[in-house]
């Protein structure tokens, strides 16, 4: 079983992640060796939160809670951020993906497996 299969049976955990009026504002694309985070626009809340500041923040929270989740079932990732422009607009989304550096061990051990990225826009 590959690791986007992995943290693909943990999506139930990961997606109790905090958002403003619980809105739940993550698009989630699972790919080979990826996961691809991003927004829904549908989700957003352009009335009380026109800069999107609100929506950054959930799509945070939303990453930060998929790293919890993977690191509990012991599968090593970072989150990077990208933002793409278009036009007259920013896309946001994020990525999980294989890193070709290690994680280092905190505990005195040997480093574990490879570390896996998640890029996120919003």
């Amino acid at each position: 079983m590959t690791w986007v299969a992995e943290l693909r049976e943990r999506e139930s955990l990961f997606r109790r992640a905090p958002s403003a009026h619980n809105t739940q504002p993550w698009t989630v694309d699972y790919r080979a060796d990826e996961i691809v985070i991003g927004a829904d626009p549908a989700r957003s809340l352009p009335g009380s939160d026109p800069t999107g500041r609100d929506l950054a923040l959930g799509l945070g929270a939303f990453a930060e809670t998929c790293l919890i989740v993977a690191a509990d079932a012991g599968l090593p990732v970072a989150a990077t951020s990208a933002i793409r422009g278009g036009s007259g607009s920013s896309r946001r989304h994020g990525r999980t993906r294989p890193s070709s550096t290690p994680p280092t061990s905190t505990h005195g051990g040997s480093p574990g497996p490879r570390t896996r990225k998640v890029f996120w826009t919003w």
